[in-house]
């Protein structure tokens, strides 16, 4: 039996794409084993069928951070045995090309993100020419590129003058059945980091009659608590701290409207496809998003969001105003989120990820 070895540098718990890739995986007869980390607060997964190995880092982020999760990769990877090595963002391709290489084996790289464009690499020049050296040595001599939207796909084939198949970042389709909504939920799911929106929404919230709820943790979380007291917003806004799949997916389905917002001003951003979008589609929500042209070429397949073009604060009041309001116009976003789930769901994803690996 072959073996594939997943390499994620985040805790494997929240990567819902890799969990349900190395499932799809299992089922072509590979041997799966995920590689990534282990933080303090970390759960052991459970129910999985795949192997997986979490690296205790003495750094939680940064350089230092980088470094020793690459080195620690590259010796694991030397010293176990495998077929395919799939390789997950810039920040875990190097020790995987390398040992693909010594060892005369196969490596897929799958791009999540626009990796070079990270918010979090503004006014960081020194930094972000690493990361292009990374990409512009290895990610043309891949054996395979996977990316998470045709957007992003597009910007990578100019950039690295590499083909990438497309396998979008889709929820298993199953049967939904709407429970009614006895409270106005305004659910955000995900990182909380800068460019996100969550500040500009607090913001809103004091124009909106409904409860905002935050679920997931990141850099500007301290920021945020801070602005919920400033506004006196306690009784309106829930921090929920990061929830397992199974809390999410409740979440979602006692939610009325999901939010997915970002800051144009990163092309990470504006190329991106966030699995949140389909979450909330799949739980019938329809969601306020950007104008962005993935969700553009979505919402034109299937009305199931509010498109804004901005984060202002009245932008973000009229749009969540117009479906709170609006219940016609609301109950036909969630017929459509209803119809495009069919559609848009693992079961046809699936079908692309096992090409790729057909002709790898």
């Amino acid at each position: 039996m072959k073996r594939i070895i997943i390499t994620v540098t985040n805790d494997i718990n929240s990567d819902q794409r890799m969990i349900r890739i190395a499932d799809s995986l299992l089922k072509l007869k590979y041997d799966v084993v995920m590689v990534g980390r282990i933080r303090r607060d970390s759960k052991e997964l459970s129910g999985q069928n795949f192997q997986q190995h979490r690296f205790r880092l003495w750094f939680k982020k940064g350089k230092l951070f980088y470094a020793q999760y690459n080195i620690s990769l590259f010796f694991y990877l030397l010293f176990h045995n495998f077929d395919i090595v799939y390789s997950v963002d810039l920040d875990s391709i190097f020790p995987g090309w390398l040992v693909a290489r010594l060892k005369r084996k196969k490596i897929v790289y799958d791009a999540h993100e626009y990796f070079t464009e990270l918010p979090e690499l503004e006014g960081r020049p020194f930094t972000r020419k690493c990361w292009e050296l990374v990409g512009k040595l290895f990610v043309p001599r891949v054996d395979a590129a996977i990316t998470v939207s045709f957007s992003l796909a597009e910007e990578m084939e100019k950039k690295y003058k590499k083909n990438f198949f497309v396998v979008r970042n889709v929820p298993l389709y199953a049967e939904v059945k709407l429970i009614p909504k006895e409270q106005r939920i305004i659910l955000y799911q995900g990182v909380i980091n800068k460019g996100r929106g969550i500040i500009e929404m607090l913001d809103a919230l004091k124009e909106i009659n409904a409860e905002l709820q935050i679920a997931g943790r990141g850099d500007i979380l301290d920021e945020v608590k801070i602005k919920i007291e400033k506004l006196d917003l306690t009784d309106k806004v829930q921090l929920l701290g990061n929830l397992n799949l199974l809390q999410l997916k409740a979440g979602n389905s006692q939610a009325a409207i999901g939010l997915n917002l970002l800051d144009s001003s990163s092309k990470n951003y504006y190329f991106s496809l966030a699995n949140k979008f389909f979450d909330y589609v799949h739980a019938g929500v329809p969601s306020v998003c950007m104008n962005f042209p993935e969700y553009k070429r979505l919402n034109n397949e299937f009305e199931v969001s509010v498109l804004i073009p901005d984060l202002k604060k009245d932008t973000l009041r009229d749009a969540v105003n117009k479906l709170i309001t609006d219940e016609k116009f609301y109950h036909t976003l969630q017929s459509n989120c209803l119809r495009a789930a069919k559609e848009w769901c693992w079961q046809e994803e699936e079908k692309k990820l096992i090409h790729v690996f057909e002709v790898v």
